[in-house]
């Protein structure tokens, strides 16, 4: 892990609390106030993560990150991310655990595709 990456992964996990904790805490009177929590926090670190051009890198350490995050957030019996969290680790459990991860990754991962896919598009032009 580089300085870089590691930059590009706080900037990400900083874009994507601001973004939830944000539209949390301004559509707390609606009952769907996480739903667009989320969708409010994808966009926000698939914007800010496009603009400071954060790599997969990136992503990985992110994830790592957020898979420690939610791991000590289970093992401390904090519900930072939880509600009602099983008293026994099942597969069901960990294939929640994975999906949360995968989400929190999802931006970068749809940047790269993007941007691969401008890339190609500008040379299929320039040619």
């Amino acid at each position: 892990m580089n300085r870089q990456s590691f930059i590009g992964a706080l900037i990400h996990i900083l874009s994507w609390g601001a973004g939830y904790g944000l539209t949390y805490s301004l559509m707390s009177h609606s009952s769907n106030s996480e739903v667009y929590g989320f969708i409010v926090a994808w966009w926000m670190a698939c914007y800010v993560g496009y603009i400071a051009n954060i790599s997969i890198k990136s992503g990985i350490v992110a994830f790592a990150i957020g898979l420690l995050a939610l791991i000590t957030s289970y093992l401390t019996d904090h519900s930072w991310f939880y509600r009602n969290p099983p008293e026994n680790i099942n597969s069901f459990f960990l294939t929640i655990i994975l999906l949360n991860g995968l989400l929190f990754f999802s931006p970068i991962l749809f940047n790269a595709i993007v941007k691969k896919m401008i890339k190609r598009f500008r040379s299929i032009a320039s040619d």
